[in-house]
């Protein structure tokens, strides 16, 4: 088993920290109410777990993004389970913001989330139909360039 697990907790200087510290809390209760003997099979749904869970801050003017990706994966050998969470925050308004004021914030829309999405990750065969609401959860966060990206393996 390896687990390197970084969970930020934003700085209580910052108005809506309590809030933000609150949905982080709450998103990453599975791993911060765990001791590492406590992960097993069952939990992560692999033999000889690998967890990685680290953050990125960006910076846009007043516009403030947290990621915290994570990876997943057999140390045994399998395809890695990733994901980002995405954090939007006004740091004139003090106030956190959806990903969808996010977006918009940085001249982006929810279909030109879906749009490349499907240009960068779907391979032409692939008969799902992936929305706004699939990517938005977990699948998608706006680089340090301010350029759209995603963590997603769909064929992995």
């Amino acid at each position: 088993m390896r687990l390197d697990i970084a969970i930020p907790q934003v700085g209580e200087e910052l108005a809506g920290a309590a809030e933000l510290n609150a949905r982080i809390g709450a998103d990453y209760t599975y791993y911060l109410d765990r001791r590492p003997e406590e992960y097993g099979i069952c939990d992560v749904g692999f033999a000889d777990p690998s967890i990685h869970i680290w953050y990125e801050l960006y910076q846009w003017g007043e516009t403030a993004e947290l990621c915290i990706f994570g990876r997943e994966e057999s140390l045994m050998g399998s395809g890695p389970v990733l994901w980002t969470d995405v954090y939007g925050y006004d740091l004139e308004e003090d106030i956190l913001l959806t990903a969808e004021e996010l977006l918009e914030r940085l001249g982006y829309t929810p279909q030109d989330v879906v749009d490349s999405f499907y240009k960068e990750m779907v391979e032409p065969e692939d008969p799902e139909s992936y929305t706004w609401e699939n990517i938005r959860d977990g699948w998608f966060y706006v680089d340090e360039m301010g350029e759209l990206a995603f963590t997603v393996s769909l064929y992995g």
